[in-house]
């Protein structure tokens, strides 16, 4: 029996050495410079026409594993939108160290795409899952220690330095592959955050002190395509911010629609700080204007609880503010010094 076995083993093992050779030989010699320009092609490509007009760059593209690639020098630019007076502001770019990838093969079997991640970049570590079918998308992220001021995005937003890690999870699926009917939940959180660093000047006139605000909760969730913010508040520090309102999720991220009122306040502590914040946001129990509400708009949003209030709406890519000194809809009541909205 062993005897007739024999013949059968050999060609089976040559059989296995090949496959085994040719697999080698594949994925030792792939062309993945090729590769890598044939994604950066079809990026570009598929950008045209929309106004968010990014544009993608890599470094280096390596097999990771068998079923995976390694990016290194990743950089991503996104064209800003022009200001009100015409100038084009400078886009915003985004880099990663590092970016590791690899897919599942049985999950390609039954027809659907299914590619883990872990990304090094901002100063942290972001891992999760991606999962593509006809479907359905679902994508699974989880945030450690990323550093805010390496987030170029929300610094430009802020228009100060800013100091902090970000954590967190989130968990969201998209039926149809539609962001606009996206379901499930997001939580993150900054600790140790801070804005300013006594040298950056807002509006390019006045440096404002280092303003230590704590640790920033998010917590929200997604149905039906809105996003509804639970939380997203400060409290202990040097500034106090309170958030609510939702956001209608567009296919393109920055076509959104928000519609959020937020409202803040400075402490006590910090408005008497020094002879800058006195100045900026008025001594506790002073009478004097303070510069920061001879804004006309700033003097509108100003409650009678000291809060500021203001409601953001429209596309996230470029939304308004607008003063708004009353109670968001379903939020903390107050009773009012400044002029409605117009």
């Amino acid at each position: 029996m062993k005897e007739r076995l024999k013949p059968a083993l050999t060609v089976i093992g040559y059989i296995a050495f090949y496959l085994l050779a040719f697999a080698l030989s594949a994925y030792w010699s792939f062309p993945y410079e090729r590769l890598r320009d044939r994604v950066i092609a079809e990026f570009a490509a598929d950008q045209k026409g929309r106004p968010s007009n990014q544009r993608i760059e890599i470094e280096e593209l390596e097999p990771y594993w068998f079923t995976g690639v390694r990016a290194r020098g990743v950089k991503v630019t996104f064209a800003a939108p022009p200001k009100p007076s015409g100038e084009q502001a400078p886009p915003t770019v985004i880099e990663v160290e590092e970016l590791r990838a690899r897919t599942g093969v049985f999950a390609k079997l039954l027809g659907k795409t299914k590619v883990s991640y872990f990304v090094k970049a901002f100063g942290g570590e972001i891992s999760g899952l991606f999962v593509d079918s006809t479907a359905e998308r679902r994508l699974e992220m989880e945030l450690v220690d990323v550093a805010v001021s390496r987030l170029d995005p929300l610094v430009a937003a802020v228009g100060l330095p800013m100091a902090g890690a970000m954590k967190g999870e989130l968990n969201l699926t998209f039926p149809e592959r539609r962001a606009s009917k996206g379901e499930g939940q997001l939580k993150l959180s900054i600790t140790d955050l801070a804005v300013g660093d006594g040298k950056a000047k807002i509006k390019n006139t006045i440096a404002l002190p280092r303003m230590s605000v704590g640790e920033l909760a998010f917590d929200a969730e997604v149905q039906g395509g809105v996003m509804k913010i639970n939380k997203l508040a400060a409290a202990g520090g040097d500034l106090e911010i309170a958030t609510e309102g939702k956001i209608q999720l567009r296919d393109i991220p920055m076509e959104s629609i928000c519609d959020l009122y937020l409202r803040f306040k400075f402490s006590d502590a910090f408005k008497g700080r020094n002879d800058t914040t006195k100045t900026l946001f008025g001594a506790p129990g002073s009478t004097a204007p303070a510069l920061f509400e001879l804004d006309p708009t700033i003097k509108q949003s100003k409650r009678a609880d000291g809060f500021y209030g203001w409601h953001m709406m429209g596309n996230l890519s470029a939304p308004k503010f607008n003063p708004f000194a009353g109670a968001a809809p379903g939020g903390k009541p107050a009773t009012t010094t400044g002029a409605k909205p117009k």
